[in-house]
């Protein structure tokens, strides 16, 4: 078996450790831009949910609060949507359609 040339071995590795990192960083573009395109999808599915349900005017004080999509709304408590200015009804029907997403 013949044996690698030694003179080439260094440089051989050294351009493999380059395209390694070469694809490594291609790999993390793609992986911030879906993480990019899940965070603009998520927001825009909370953005219509909130249009459909007539909650149009509270979008920018339920991002404001920190709702990045629709699971978040869980968390929101009663005193959260009074600060919002919502009525005692409005804030029955925001839980109700918000127990509705399961």
């Amino acid at each position: 078996a013949a044996k690698p040339d030694r003179d080439l071995l260094p440089e051989a590795t050294l351009s493999l450790l380059e395209q390694t990192c070469s694809i490594t960083g291609k790999l993390s573009d793609v992986q911030q831009q879906l993480a990019n395109h899940s965070l603009e999808n998520s927001s825009h599915r909370l953005t219509e949910w909130m249009k459909v349900n007539n909650f149009e005017s509270f979008i920018d004080g339920i991002q404001a609060l920190g709702v990045a999509e629709l699971a978040d709304l869980a968390e929101l408590t009663t005193p959260d949507l009074a600060e919002l200015g919502m009525t005692p009804i409005q804030q029955k029907r925001f839980f109700r359609k918000v127990a509705e997403l399961g």
